[in-house]
């Protein structure tokens, strides 16, 4: 319902609309084919957003309106172009489940969302580790892997390498 504290200066908004164009949310008969389709809609906001988190030196925040779906696709698409294991794209998103309650609290409580909120399949209201497994699955299937994503959408290997150059510590940066 707004940005809140997040509005005021020093901070710098970027507004990356993921479901431009996208079906109606409640129609979504399962997670999976929601951030399948989120891959297909949006490869140029999120292009932007890799070229973006290259670029800034900046702390960034991503985030969604429930931080759950969105972000969670915006997280694998990061962490999977950076090389992460599977395995700690799966947990990372696993741990949504813990924050469901608030999240549906949230929602609930939202004018934009309180309309639609019951009209959800109680499908997509989950945050299960095998939806993430899914969907890494199906990227590997289409693109290879992430990277194979990310050069589809037209990410350049320059804002790849630059992007895990500022994201990627390493055991000497670590030790220092």
């Amino acid at each position: 319902d707004g940005l809140g504290p997040l509005a005021a200066p020093p901070v710098q908004h970027l507004s990356l609309s993921l479901l431009e164009g996208a079906s109606d949310p409640a129609r979504a008969a399962t997670l999976l084919e929601r951030y399948l389709e989120i891959l297909e809609r949006a490869g140029g906001p999120l292009a932007h957003l890799l070229e973006t988190l290259a670029t800034t030196a900046d702390p960034v925040l991503v985030h969604c309106f429930a931080g759950k779906d969105r972000t969670g696709v915006v997280s694998a698409v990061v962490l999977g172009v950076l090389g992460v294991a599977d395995t700690d794209i799966v947990a990372d998103y696993a741990r949504t489940r813990e924050q469901l309650p608030a999240i549906r609290a949230s929602l609930e409580a939202s004018r934009a969302f309180a309309e639609v909120i019951d009209r959800f399949p109680p499908e997509t209201l989950h945050a299960d580790p095998e939806t993430m497994e899914q969907f890494l699955v199906e990227v590997r299937g289409r693109f290879g892997d992430m990277r194979g994503y990310a050069r589809g959408i037209g990410v350049t290997e320059r804002t790849l390498s630059t992007l895990a150059e500022r994201l990627i510590e390493t055991e000497t940066e670590a030790g220092a």
